[in-house]
């Protein structure tokens, strides 16, 4: 999210007074007011420069403000967009690809105007019901590796987070469907794509214990020579 690679003062001074259309200015108030009682862990521009000095990652913009798209005009996604554009030329970073805010996939044709090649699909999780129902899908099978032509990455699936609801889904059940899909990816020769929020690390132990279990599993599978790391520009 290119905002929070700001400092406090850029952000305000600068970027603030950009969001002129309603929807950005509803989006941006509730982000001021809790601006106001606490803004640590907001603002921190030194995270940029230390994922830019590890080469293995792929930088990728996940808006600038983080505002939903689908509750944007088509001006408003634009002036998003070109806020984005602006953002990884101030700070030299070869952005090719996009994970949209929340998830939803909106105005995505005007994507290439900014030079981006890739961008995440939804996944079929956005009911409540379905996202209980896919956690529970032990037998779940990867995606199909997308064609050279293809914009939109297939979806993957979020990571357990162990809070709330999602806290009574044993980790064996979660890491066995990762296992499975790993094993359908290298059958099938397909994509199995996980994704998180640093926050759910954070914020819960038991999901960092799943995600470290299944770094290990995916490191075996690589040492064997079954998987490949594909970086989001790379597909």
């Amino acid at each position: 999210v290119g905002a929070l690679t700001e400092t406090r003062d850029n952000f305000f001074n600068y970027y603030v007074p950009k969001f002129l259309g309603k929807n950005h200015s509803f989006w941006i108030e509730k982000v001021i007011q809790k601006l106001e009682m606490e803004d640590e862990g907001w603002f921190v521009p030194e995270l940029l420069q230390m994922v830019k000095n590890q080469p293995s990652h792929e930088i990728a913009s996940h808006s600038f403000s983080h505002v939903p798209f689908s509750s944007l005009t088509t001006k408003e996604a634009l002036d998003e967009l070109s806020l984005v554009k602006a953002w990884y030329q101030n700070h030299d970073v070869d952005c090719k690809t996009f994970i949209f805010p929340r998830n939803i996939v909106a105005h995505q044709e005007f994507l290439k105007d900014i030079g981006i090649i890739k961008y995440r699909a939804s996944p079929n999780t956005n009911i409540l019901l379905n996202r209980f129902i896919e956690e529970l899908l032990i037998f779940k099978k990867s995606e199909p590796y997308p064609s050279p032509r293809d914009i939109a990455i297939p979806g993957g699936v979020f990571i357990n987070w162990k809070h709330g609801w999602r806290n009574c889904i044993p980790s064996k059940i979660s890491l066995s469907k990762y296992k499975h899909m790993l094993l359908d990816a290298k059958t099938n020769y397909q994509c199995a794509h996980f994704w998180f929020h640093p926050i759910n690390l954070i914020a819960s132990s038991k999901t960092k214990y799943i995600f470290t279990e299944l770094c290990k599993l995916i490191g075996q599978e690589i040492q064997q020579g079954n998987l490949k790391i594909k970086l989001f520009n790379n597909y």
